[in-house]
């Protein structure tokens, strides 16, 4: 066969290998993925042959074209492989989930993914990974209008936070999960918060606060949807037997029964939620235990031992073994009570069920003599590294919240950087083609020049002129500068600051208006209150802009007691002694710092006069070889410097102070007063 016979056979080999890559998103063939993925709900495959259907299911969702229907199948995908617990294939299907989605900028299934992610850790127990995971996608949540899936990913977070025993973290994500489920009017994940925070509550032994909770979760399962109605009886039967927990912690035995009683009557229970019922009957035997009927106690337990075992429901195995340990214990049945915990301890450690194996060794500490003291050190050993484990967990929980802000935060630096050099790229441009435009002009001015030298005197006299005249231009450009500059910093004072208060008052007192009952009337005239307080401050603006702050020699000291003055007379609320240095000569400063140190003197008294309470304010100005030293300190109220200042009085002075590059340090506390430190270079 010629050269030329293979090369047209090659081409042809590939045309066909092309035409077999369908990337087209077809009816059929999605038709086709569908059916793949439904047949791993069947009962008549066995768990090789469903694993063998979902990797064809895989390997056609991934030669689909990059769109909204692909990350759909890329979605069911991963949940077909989580319900077959092939965790290794779920982890990669939800990576691919992230990057697919990453492509069509997708913010919610980018986070979607992270979530995935998050629960394949978590069921590894890598919990600060998984809390890695958790924390980013509720990052992503907050920016966008998802309700549902927002106060998932807390609850989620208050999951793994109760398993640290951090009660009141988990408290405060699990309310937050609350008010993203109502508004997402999701009935079912609304019952998930309450049962949770019900029982959050009674682990950290809140039983009132517990009881109510639980309450709520069953006033909200008469609403759940239609596909959530087939878990109704077992979200009652769970319900109904937290709330017999409840009421057994707090000795009200005949609540606990009758909460029991309602338990275990709902229907088909046994058959579909056989764990719940099993919990239900066995804490309906511990009350009859604590209640002094022990005649059915030990076959009850050791019945539900069996059932337990057949459900793979190890917490419930591991519960019924432990109650047993402690009867045979009270029995005086030592030997019987050592097996039991040590059946306990075995399948504690080895599932890492941390509160049993705890328990089981204090029990077998009691029911082993000769083994006593090893099982108090393997107690004690065991206790210390779960608390040091929770507080090591807790640090990374902490610090990751911490890393995941600054990410945040530098990603919007980043992007408010491109900007600005987007904005300087077209300033450079624009000023390139005016000094362009100016170079042509100045040519054609040196030509017309050469051409006209009987008017080289009027031409010279000219130029004279527009040299006089361009220095007057930028004589008055300079001035001009400093008008702009200053209606600029009045300009953010009112918007950020009146502005701001007046757009608040106008929403509350527009709120207001629809009810007029006495209640409303009195805080409206909290509203008026603070229109007078916007009026004082309009005032002080007003004053300010007509003051002047000119100065010759040494007369800047005298401006800024004139300032204090002025300020202190407005509310006669404080004294102050003011000490300034003798060698400290103004003349020699450059007026912009001047101008700067007097408006930082002016926005810190104003503090003093609107927040402080002060009595006493202490103002030292010293001179220290090459740098000045100014302290502005009085004896008020104080604040806590930690948290984020929402006013701009301090933000101004930071940004005055950058401007004539001096150290600029705010130090105070709650009732210690506030200190104001100014330090620069002369």
């Amino acid at each position: 066969m010629k050269a030329s016979h293979y090369l047209i056979f090659a081409f042809g080999l590939l045309l066909i290998i092309l035409s077999c890559q369908d990337k087209t998103n077809t009816p059929k063939k999605l038709a086709s993925i569908d059916r793949l993925l439904d047949t791993v709900y069947s009962d008549q495959l066995n768990s090789s042959q469903k694993t063998n259907i979902l990797a064809r299911a895989k390997k056609d969702i991934y030669s689909l074209q990059d769109d909204s229907l692909k990350t759909l199948k890329i979605v069911r995908l991963a949940n077909r492989y989580y319900y077959l617990n092939d965790l290794k294939n779920y982890y990669k299907v939800s990576h691919k989930l992230i990057s697919h989605a990453k492509r069509l900028k997708d913010s919610s299934y980018i986070a979607y993914g992270k979530l995935y992610v998050g629960d394949y850790f978590n069921d590894i127990n890598r919990v600060d990974s998984s809390y890695y995971y958790f924390n980013a996608a509720e990052k992503i949540y907050k920016q966008l209008d998802e309700p549902l899936n927002h106060g998932t990913v807390l609850l989620k977070k208050a999951y793994l936070l109760t398993d640290l025993q951090d009660y009141i973290n988990a408290e405060k994500l699990s309310i937050k999960a609350i008010k993203k489920a109502q508004l997402s009017e999701d009935s079912s994940f609304l019952y998930e918060c309450y049962n949770f925070i019900g029982v959050l509550l009674m682990e950290a032994n809140q039983y009132e606060k517990s009881k109510d909770y639980h309450l709520k979760a069953i006033n909200t399962i008469k609403n759940l949807s239609e596909d959530y109605q087939v878990y109704e009886n077992g979200f009652y039967a769970q319900s109904y037997n937290n709330l017999g927990r409840v009421a057994l912690k707090l000795g009200q035995y005949e609540e606990s029964e009758t909460y029991f009683k309602k338990g275990l009557k709902q229907d088909g229970l046994k058959e579909d939620f056989p764990a719940t019922f099993f919990a239900l009957h066995d804490n309906f035997n511990q009350l009859n235990y604590l209640r002094g009927n022990t005649s059915a106690y030990v076959k009850s337990l050791e019945k539900s031992i069996k059932a337990n075992d057949s459900l793979n429901n190890f917490e419930g195995v591991l519960q019924s073994q432990t109650r047993l340990a402690r009867y045979y214990k009270s029995e005086k049945l030592s030997q019987l009570a050592n097996t039991y915990a040590q059946s306990v301890y075995e399948i504690a450690k080895r599932k890492k069920f941390i509160e049993f194996e705890l328990e089981a060794l204090r029990l077998l500490a009691q029911t082993d003599q000769q083994n006593t003291e090893k099982y108090y050190e393997e107690y004690i050993k065991t206790k210390d590294s779960v608390v040091n484990h929770q507080r090591r967990q807790r640090g990374k929980f902490a610090r990751i919240e911490y890393e995941t802000d600054q990410i945040q935060m530098q990603n919007e630096i980043m992007k408010a950087d491109k900007a600005q050099m987007e904005y300087e790229k077209w300033l450079i441009i624009g000023a390139s083609g005016f000094s362009l435009l100016i170079l042509i002009l100045w040519f054609s001015f040196k030509f017309q020049k050469s051409k006209n030298k009987r008017l080289k005197a009027e031409q010279e006299q000219q130029k004279t002129k527009e040299e006089i005249y361009e220095l007057i231009l930028k004589q008055q450009s300079i001035i001009k500068q400093g008008k702009l500059e200053e209606q600029r910093r009045i300009s953010q004072e009112l918007h950020d600051g009146i502005m701001g208060k007046l757009s608040s008052i106008r929403l509350n007192l527009f709120v207001l208006k629809k009810k007029i009952t006495p209640e409303v009337i009195e805080k409206s005239m909290t509203y008026v209150k603070k229109i007078k307080e916007v009026e004082q401050e309009i005032r002080q603006i007003s004053h300010n802009l007509n003051k002047p702050i000119h100065y010759q020699n040494g007369d800047f000291n005298l401006v800024i007691k004139e300032l204090i003055e002025d300020i202190k007379s407005s509310t006669n609320n404080f004294d102050y002694e003011i000490e300034i240095d003798e060698n400290l000569h103004w003349d020699e400063i450059d007026s912009n710092i001047t101008v700067e140190i007097y408006r930082i003197f002016q926005e810190a008294f104003q503090n003093i006069r609107k927040y402080a309470k002060a009595d006493l304010v202490n103002v030292k100005i010293n001179r220290y070889n090459n740098i000045v030293n100014l302290v502005i300190e009085d004896n008020g109220v104080g604040f806590d410097t930690s948290q984020k200042s929402s006013g701009i009085g301090l933000k101004n002075m930071m940004s005055r102070a950058k401007k004539i590059n001096a150290d600029f340090k705010v130090f105070s506390d709650y009732h210690k007063g506030t200190k104001v430190e100014l330090n620069f270079s002369l």
